[in-house]
């Protein structure tokens, strides 16, 4: 076998039956690296091995479409010759400052990636790729693009991310079939009524520029599921998105808005919407009606109230709103029972709802830095729980019920005024992290030997000075507390 070359041995086993061809890779490494010419309607391969001359005369008769992967190759002078299915060319790092010419001469071409390039200017030529669907040209040094490529009309991907655009080209907006259409972190500072003749647009993504407001024409996309407009100046959200009834996600974080429109309760098919690090002072009622809602985000805002209508958002799975004015949470809450994560921190939160407790799917409840003195009984029934973040508040005492935490693994109890730790915290078999720092804890139970898991204490700035013996690999240590000693 060792004396046949590689061009013999894929001739011979190109005769086999398809199962045989599959079986032919455990015969061997040298087999199984020749496979994959084998069998295979298409391959992927490199610049290196696509100019080889042994593989040139083995593709000659062969029908099969080939992958091109040309990355990091530095040579404007490329040529494919060869008659065979060019279906996909990835140019990256190549340090192009235009695409070469003979690439718009690859009719089959359906994806071209050449992103991260030096590229200012595309040629003329490219409306020549008639069957292309997938175009990604992010991080180059683009400002405008040719009118030509209008005429790419099975174009359905284009990525245009980290350029330099201040406008959306108008070529763009003849492009029919696109459905998704990324121009994100470039300098664009309004986009053209004419967005609404792409009508079949499903994603669209105009992250990170200079927009400052939405036009109207933008809810005319009736085929938009997912509009991406996070860290822009953008001040309103016009009623009229409720027109855009196919709308799954919605991020608009890091922008301007003051509040939002009562039409956003007509999103049903809405999934995910996030809103952080804008200037919100209120939810309106609506925001119960989005019934299919998993994901809500609303950090860093002015929020001081939530409204009754929050706790109709059955498949709830996350919800977020750390760093506002909350001084207490409806009663209403507490119906969330898909809820996995809650994030309340920095707020001025007093009490919880006593009956937190129903919340049973929590697995993650994170409450820091409020004016919380007290946890309610009810917090034992957390059965999937397992991290909650109680620092930075005033709280005395912790329910006993704190030991029914079975899944516990994280628990933040750091500058509070705690004087005792309850017995029944060595049920906590889980527990990984425990943090009691900067409390006026005297004592530790002698159940917290059972916390056999425990790999951080953290016991620092308190009065303690007997600990369990078994605990002690897990301490943290600090200048402090030279003094402890163990029982």
């Amino acid at each position: 076998m060792d004396t046949l070359n590689q061009d013999m041995l894929i001739e011979i086993l190109s005769y086999l039956p398809q199962y045989d061809k599959i079986q032919s890779s455990n015969v061997c490494k040298l087999w199984n690296n020749i496979n994959k010419y084998i069998y295979k309607s298409n391959i992927d391969i490199n610049y290196n091995k696509f100019v080889h001359p042994s593989f040139k005369t083995w593709i000659k008769d062969k029908n099969i479409k080939l992958k091109l992967d040309f990355t990091n190759i530095h040579t404007l002078s490329l040529k494919f010759d060869t008659e065979k299915d060019i279906e996909t060319l990835i140019l990256q790092l190549c340090g192009y400052y235009t695409i070469p010419e003979s690439v718009f001469q690859l009719s089959s071409l359906t994806y071209l990636n050449a992103s991260v390039n030096d590229i200012t200017s595309i040629s003329n030529s490219i409306s020549l790729l008639s069957n292309l669907k997938e175009l990604h040209l992010y991080k180059n040094e683009l400002i405008t693009l040719p009118f030509e490529m209008s005429q790419l009309k099975n174009l359905e991907i284009l990525l245009l991310n980290f350029n330099n655009f201040e406008t959306i080209p108008d070529c763009i907006y003849h492009l029919e079939n696109l459905k998704e259409l990324h121009i994100a972190h470039n300098d664009i500072q309004s986009i053209s009524p004419n967005i609404k003749l792409l009508s079949n647009l499903q994603v669209l993504n105009i992250q990170s520029n200079n927009i400052s407001s939405l036009p109207s024409s933008i809810f005319e996309l009736q085929k938009l599921e997912m509009l991406y407009c996070s860290y822009n100046y953008i001040q309103v959200i016009p009623e009229e998105i409720f027109r855009l009834k196919n709308l799954v996600r919605f991020f608009i974080d890091y922008n301007r808005v003051e509040c939002i429109p009562n039409s956003i309760g007509k999103l049903s098919k809405l999934k995910k919407f996030s809103m952080e690090e804008n200037m919100l002072t209120e939810i309106p009622n609506s925001i119960g009606d989005l019934t299919n809602l998993k994901l809500l985000t609303l950090n860093c805002n002015k929020i001081s109230q939530l409204p009754d209508s929050i706790g109709k958002l059955n498949l709830l799975k996350e919800l977020g709103l750390n760093n506002n004015l909350l001084s207490e949470l409806p009663e209403s809450i507490v119906s969330l029972k898909n809820l996995k994560y809650l994030y309340l921190c920095y707020n001025y939160l007093q009490f919880l709802p006593n009956s937190i407790g129903r919340m049973s799917n929590l697995k993650e409840l994170y409450l820091s830095n409020n004016q919380l003195t007290f946890i309610p009984l009810s917090i034992g029934m957390l059965q999937n729980l397992k991290s909650l973040g109680l620092q930075n508040n005033m709280i005395k005492k912790l329910p006993h019920t704190i030991g029914f935490l079975k899944e516990l693994t994280y628990l933040d109890l750091q500058f509070n005024n705690l004087t005792k730790i309850p017995q029944e915290i060595g049920f906590l078999e889980n527990i990984v992290h425990l943090n009691l720092i900067n409390n006026n804890i005297e004592h530790l139970p002698i159940t917290m030997n059972n916390m056999t898991r425990l790999k951080q204490l953290y016991i620092g700035c308190n009065e303690i000075t007997f600990y369990p013996k078994h605990v002690e690999s897990a301490i943290i240590i600090d200048e402090d507390d030279v003094h402890i000693q163990f029982e």
